[in-house]
């Protein structure tokens, strides 16, 4: 009989012949039997032993997700850098964020140092030719000395000026130096032989700008001025307020150096040139008596076609007057009138 011996069906033993060595292959067998319980134990030993020598070190021992310890040191390199890098990147982003919040400190800084340096320069006062006039202003109109006028500085007067500016358009009252000199003559009394007047006054603490269609006793005085002027009340009386003021404002913007009575005449050109009719009598023919003055009544030709509306009212308001005194007279009484208003318009 054949025996056929396999260890773990991987090593096979020979086949051995019992008719030539039947004690040996008996006894062969058994110590084979009993050896191949030590090889297998060896064998199992060995491949122990193998896979420990084998086996990865401590530095390439696996983890949980199947990596060695030399590729788990290498993504902790890696991880340590993208650390150091995101930390590196933070810092950055730190001293960036400081840097700009540091510039822009700066900025403020300077906006701030700025603004003191105009306050300082504001603060500064300069006496310049650019403000010679309004000085000029001071000693002319207001009858302030030179010397007090010297000392106003370019910014006291600018201040002085833009306050009166803004007065005018809250009053309504045209003519902005006057609230100038009441102004100073108040800070710097007895300073001024002329201001403050209690009619300039009167005027800062009562007046309102004007409103279309409005009628009041705001500028009687210089209603009062215009009819005495040739402008016929009835007529007059028509004309509201704000085309009134209007009308003393356009006159100043034009020249701002005249005096009440300059600016009245001023303004009732204005007033007449958008309102023809407010110098004229109804029951007067103007053009048929400029042509009697220079045909019938011996006046220059020239004059005659340039006397105007308003002065033929006077002459005959004039007239009227005399013919109330004396009870008498005629058409001479207004010829005198105009004689007088004008000496030399007659033919010699």
């Amino acid at each position: 009989e054949n025996y056929d011996l396999y260890l773990y069906n991987y090593y096979p033993i020979r086949k051995w012949d019992r008719e030539q060595n039947v004690v040996l292959i008996t006894t062969t067998i058994i110590y084979e039997e009993n050896i191949m319980k030590k090889v297998i134990q060896i064998l199992v030993l060995a491949l122990v032993l193998s896979a420990c020598s084998n086996s990865p070190s401590d530095n390439n021992v696996s983890n949980e997700n199947g990596k060695t310890g030399n590729q788990i040191e290498e993504l902790s390199k890696e991880d340590n850098k993208k650390d150091s890098t995101s930390v590196s990147k933070e810092n950055n982003s730190v001293e960036i964020s400081e840097k700009e919040d540091k510039e822009k400190s700066n900025k403020e800084s300077n906006k701030d140092d700025s603004k003191n340096d105009n306050r300082k320069e504001e603060s500064k006062e300069t006496f310049t030719d650019a403000y010679l006039e309004h000085r000029k202003t001071v000693v002319k109109y207001g009858e302030f000395s030179k010397e007090f006028a010297d000392k106003l500085s370019d910014q006291k007067l600018r201040k002085e000026f833009d306050d009166a500016k803004a007065l005018s358009e809250k009053t309504g009252y045209w003519d902005v130096k006057d609230f100038v000199l009441q102004s100073l003559a108040k800070q710097y009394p007895n300073e001024s032989k002329k201001f403050p007047l209690d009619s300039i006054q009167y005027v800062i603490d009562n007046w309102q700008k004007s409103n279309s269609g409005e009628f009041t006793d705001k500028f009687s005085d210089e209603r009062q001025a215009f009819v005495e002027r040739g402008f016929v009340k009835e007529n007059l009386d028509k004309i509201d307020d704000k085309i009134i003021e209007d009308a003393f404002k356009e006159a100043y913007s034009k020249d701002g150096s005249l005096y009440w009575s300059g600016y009245v005449d001023k303004a009732m050109d204005i007033i007449e040139r958008d309102n023809p009719n407010v110098s004229k009598l109804q029951d007067l023919d103007y053009d048929r008596f400029r042509s009697d003055l220079k045909n019938l009544y011996g006046f220059k030709a020239d004059f005659s076609d340039n006397l105007s509306n308003r002065d033929i009212n006077i002459a005959f308001a004039r007239a009227e007057e005399k013919l109330k005194e004396t009870g008498f007279g005629d058409i001479g009484l207004a010829l005198n009138e105009i004689e007088k208003m004008y000496p030399d318009s007659k033919v010699k």
